[in-house]
């Protein structure tokens, strides 16, 4: 008899203690889901080709952009004036004349275009902004070995001291020195470093 109404206490108990454990777990994972949703909220991307960049495009006067675009950039600055250039090689450089404009988001330049006239002639991305990408999908970030093995025949070369690139299709895709494996240029997908990103990519007109 006792064994039966200790069986039944337990019971009891389980009966009302599990309905408030089911509805503090059913809580839980509304909370986690709900935090999960918000860490991973999707990032707006721009895709840069066919003369743009998002809703920015090549041959676009300076007095026409926004101040700014919600996720693309928060403000921007129009420079024009000289500055001194150099060649590889020319330790003298010269003064020229100079018209960009820089675009911002969250404080850093994202975004650099050279101007002609006070038209974009160019887009320059950098800092980071892998929210912006080419058409094939390649940003900021991207694994160099894979870019690499899809576009083996592209010619590697070094201009700026610390990097080597390479163009195609209006793209130049910029890489560290220091993510080439023993070589100043890399010739074949082994001479990078399996960790080698794309540092930043250049987009108009190719000298």
């Amino acid at each position: 008899m006792k064994k039966f109404l200790f069986m039944l206490s337990a019971a009891i108990l389980f009966d009302s203690v599990m309905p408030a454990m089911a509805q503090q777990k059913k809580s839980t994972i509304r909370k986690t889901t709900a935090s999960l949703k918000t860490n991973n909220a999707a990032v707006k991307t721009f895709v840069m080709g066919n003369g743009k960049l998002g809703p920015l495009y090549i041959g676009q006067s300076v007095s026409t952009l926004p101040k700014s675009i919600p996720e693309l950039y928060d403000n921007f600055t129009y420079y024009k004036g000289t500055e001194r250039v150099y060649d590889m090689g020319d330790d003298e450089g010269e003064e020229v004349l100079v018209e960009r404009v820089t675009f911002k988001k969250n404080g850093k330049e994202i975004i650099t275009s050279s101007c002609t006239d006070e038209k974009i002639t160019s887009f320059y991305v950098d800092n980071g902004a892998s929210f912006i990408k080419t058409i094939e999908g390649y940003h900021i970030g991207s694994n160099v070995r894979e870019f690499y093995r899809k576009h083996p025949k592209l010619q590697w070369e070094t201009y700026f001291e610390g990097e080597v690139f390479a163009s195609s299709k209006g793209y130049t895709y910029n890489v560290n020195s220091d993510d080439v494996i023993n070589k100043d240029i890399p010739n074949r997908v082994e001479d990078f470093k399996p960790s080698a990103k794309i540092v930043s990519i250049y987009y108009g007109k190719q000298d």
